[in-house]
């Protein structure tokens, strides 16, 4: 069938329209993103600054932003679409909302709203993905999603605290005798979580302070 790859094709050129060539928007905000610094006093948690490093000019950011945006709204409805008895209204579904104005406004802007709403997405995926086929590389995709995700901003960190929550009824069930090596790398990734909380205090306590 020629419908998937055709809807999908038409999602990515609809957000390139939408998203590449236009006017980047910049903030007091964005400055702290554009500095690279895993640890000690920091301005922003890593995910964003380290994936705006890769790149130089404001339109490369944007560009990355928004190939990863197209990247996982289309896995994501490929595979939420495999699962449904209507397959091509749920791919259409999830595709227009990955390109509905309130997604795509936020490819435009040098911050962390565009990354963090993929990253959710692509957990999404890959959480779905890892549940269909358990294998080191789904698992691999699944922990690399959690931790950007994670890493996105300090309020994302709850991220984790949702996905340790089944292994650690699990683990008192077994009375310490059931743990896996992805429960302690989800460990260490919140530990790292918590030292980037304590290097970036103050912007996290106005981070927290926003959301409530």
């Amino acid at each position: 069938s020629t419908f998937t790859p055709l809807a999908i094709f038409l999602s990515l050129a609809l957000r390139a329209v939408a998203s590449l060539d236009r006017p980047i928007a910049r903030f007091p905000d964005t400055t702290g993103y554009e500095t690279f610094q895993f640890l000690g006093d920091i301005d922003r948690f890593w995910s964003v600054p380290f994936l705006y490093a890769l790149v130089d000019t404001d339109v490369g950011r944007i560009t990355l932003q928004t190939v990863i945006a197209a990247t996982a709204w289309s896995w994501c409805a490929l595979i939420l679409s495999r699962m449904s008895r209507y397959p091509r209204a749920v791919l259409s579904t999830v595709l227009l909302l990955g390109v509905s104005p309130q997604v795509v406004r936020y490819d435009l802007a040098l911050l962390s709203e565009s990354l963090g709403i993929s990253f959710f997405v692509l957990i999404i995926a890959a959480s779905l993905n890892m549940r269909k086929n358990a294998n080191p590389l789904s698992i691999s995709v699944w922990l690399a999603s959690v931790t950007l995700c994670a890493y996105t901003r300090p309020v994302h960190l709850w991220v984790l605290l949702i996905v340790l929550a089944s292994p650690f009824i699990a683990f008192i069930a077994s009375r310490g005798r059931k743990v896996s090596l992805t429960t302690l790398i989800l460990l260490v990734v919140l530990v790292g979580g918590v030292l980037q909380l304590q290097g970036n205090s103050s912007t996290s306590a106005l981070n927290f302070y926003t959301v409530l």
